[in-house]
């Protein structure tokens, strides 16, 4: 099997690892949020800035860029790793202050999402690939994922 068949086959499995009733409990906790935060241990934020921009996300890099919050208010967390001391550090102010935290992560069982209402679990463990090719297909994944939340967005009244 060639390089970029592997790609594509490992990016479908990883598609299919999705499951939907969690895109939709995460996409109803976003619904039903008042402010919505958004920190990432992947840089992706060229990639979904114009989701960010459409249903005013606020980007966070560390604790100290978050204002006052409450049980109305959503963390969108996206984690490759799930290690990351900063977003461990953003994740539990959150907690500490009764918000909602979501989470899109390769790994189910991270700190991050222990204190998680909605958890989808993205594997793209599957495969011989290097960590940066796995980084990679998580991160189309979450693409995906983002413009299907984003269509349901669109269909919920104002």
């Amino acid at each position: 099997m060639d390089y970029v068949q592997e790609n594509f086959n490992a990016l479908t499995s990883a598609v299919s690892s999705v499951i939907r009733r969690e895109v939709d409990c995460l996409t109803d906790e976003i619904i039903s949020s008042e402010q919505k935060y958004y920190c990432s241990d992947l840089n992706l934020s060229d990639i979904i800035r114009p989701f960010m921009q459409h249903h005013e996300v606020l980007e966070i890099e560390n604790r100290i860029d978050v204002g006052e919050i409450n049980s109305s208010d959503v963390l969108i967390c996206v984690s490759f790793e799930c290690k990351s001391e900063r977003l461990d550090e953003i994740v539990q102010y959150f907690k500490e202050n009764n918000a909602k935290i979501v989470l899109i992560a390769a790994n189910k069982k991270s700190n991050i999402a222990y204190y998680s209402k909605e958890i989808i679990g993205v594997s793209v463990d599957g495969y011989e690939l290097d960590e940066g090719t796995q980084r990679d297909i998580f991160s189309q994944v979450v693409l995906l994922l983002l413009g299907v939340i984003n269509r349901k967005l669109k269909k919920v009244p104002v």
